[in-house]
């Protein structure tokens, strides 16, 4: 009885379900292998796996195949390592940003007679799950209000960026930026408009800024940049489109409108700089910039 019922609970699982020869050749092929790859049963039994997925990870798969075969074990394709064992369309409704869909993959022995002789395969689509814990992953090293980068995180990647540059010789520049007169306007237009500038300063200098640089708020009204590899006169360059980019049009919350003027100080790395010195020479820069009138970039010596 459960033997006759086997076959119609593969064939509505939830999960693909294969079996192979230990020459990877297809003997089945269940309902939702079908509807993901859009290869039906006929089409895809008796060939093999490596004929029906040419980009899948072949060498990991016939290293495993081999060992279930030969020893009986059960071999797990885990998303993080594989990402996608089998290259697969994502299923309709996936989260966006992944070209194929990631999977989680088991394998274990058949026996027939005694012997093993075959081998199944089980594929659970994890796109979803992959897609919350990036999404939870991202929150963590986010700013929630402004979504640049976190204080953690940047103490972090100045501290990736100080080591590459102990081995390679390039090393980073740095530039802070911190909004002119952000207490003034907090006090005159509230907390709401304030948030509106904070926002406003991220969403402008991320735009202005290149692919490999980032965006940090390193607290309160302060913005932190790093640049990797790069020397400290386009530092500055980039530092001066990052004030002219704030200062491209007032800010605008609810019927007010006010000016929005960044300062900004720039460093780049020296060989002996820890990630403090560098910042302090940054920090001093910048205090630089406010006491000579603001809205202007200032280059730490």
């Amino acid at each position: 009885m459960i033997r006759s019922l086997l076959p119609q609970v593969l064939e509505i699982i939830g999960h693909g379900v294969m079996v192979v020869d230990p020459e990877g050749r297809i003997e089945y092929w269940n309902r939702w292998m079908s509807e993901a790859t859009g290869v039906e049963r006929d089409a895809a039994e008796g060939r093999t796996v490596y004929e029906l997925f040419p980009g899948m990870r072949e060498k990991a798969f016939r290293r495993n195949l081999k060992s279930v075969i030969a020893f009986g074990n059960l071999a797990f394709f885990s998303q993080k390592v594989h990402g996608a064992l089998f290259p697969m369309p994502c299923a309709p409704g996936s989260p966006e940003g992944f070209a194929v869909m990631q999977q989680s993959c088991r394998m274990g022995p058949l026996r027939h007679e005694g012997s093993i002789t075959r081998a199944f395969v089980v594929v659970e689509d994890v796109t979803e799950a992959v897609s919350n814990e990036r999404r939870l992953a991202e929150v963590a090293v986010r700013d929630g209000l402004t979504g640049a980068y976190n204080r953690r995180w940047f103490d972090r990647r100045m501290e990736d960026e100080i080591e590459r540059a102990r081995r390679y010789g390039r090393g980073p520049g740095l530039a802070i930026l911190d909004i002119d007169h952000f207490k003034l306007l907090n006090d005159q237009e509230g907390h709401q408009f304030g948030d509106e500038v904070l926002k406003l300063v991220a969403s402008r200098c991320a735009e202005a800024l290149r692919s490999t640089d980032s965006l940090s708020r390193y607290g309160g009204e302060e913005f932190c940049v790093v640049l990797p590899e790069t020397p400290l006169e386009q530092c500055a360059a980039l530092a001066e489109r990052l004030r002219d980019a704030c200062a491209e049009s007032p800010v605008a919350h609810r019927g007010v409108e006010r000016s929005l003027t960044v300062s900004l100080g720039v460093a780049a790395w020296r060989e002996g700089d820890d990630p403090g010195a560098l910042l302090g020479r940054a920090d001093a820069a910048l205090y630089a910039a406010k006491r000579a009138g603001r809205n202007r970039v200032e280059v730490g010596t």
